[in-house]
């Protein structure tokens, strides 16, 4: 049975103690992530092409609908939304819980490339999975001083 007196009494046994706890200690702060801007990915994936010069429905008409046609037979998709805007389209597409999200992505990247249609000026589709950047503190400072000062 263990006595806790007489491991307090013994010096060799309690500064080994001390000596693990720290050195755990040391390994785990070397260990844990620390980051300014933490990163997280979401289970969405990003299509986006520009048109210079076309007119949101042009974009939707020869762009959008070609993109969301050949991508509709991809597994693992959950939904799909699109926008289209002066000079640019773009298509989200949201990812099924379970799915490998690059697996998807390498498909989607396929489908899309097979599309030969696109308009002439059109540029090459960009597509990326969707990651956020979420600043972990904001600090606000004011006073009357000049703006150099403050900084």
């Amino acid at each position: 049975m263990f006595n806790i007196k007489r491991f307090i009494q013994n010096p060799v046994a309690t500064n080994l103690l001390m000596t693990i706890i720290l050195l755990w200690g040391t390994i785990a702060w070397f260990q844990i992530p620390r980051e300014t801007f933490p990163e997280f990915e979401f289970d969405m994936i990003n299509i986006s092409v520009v048109y210079p010069g076309s007119t949101p429905d042009e974009i939707e008409e020869s762009i959008i609908t070609r993109i969301e046609e050949r991508i509709s037979q991809v597994s693992g998709i959950d939904e799909i939304s699109s926008s289209s805007q002066e000079g640019i389209g773009s298509v989200n597409v949201k990812i099924e819980p379970g799915f490998d999200i690059r697996r998807v992505k390498d498909e989607i990247e396929t489908q899309v490339g097979l599309i030969s249609t696109f308009p002439r000026d059109a540029e090459k589709p960009s597509i990326a999975q969707v990651v956020r950047k979420q600043p972990a503190i904001l600090v606000g400072i004011h006073g009357d001083l000049s703006e150099d000062a403050l900084k």
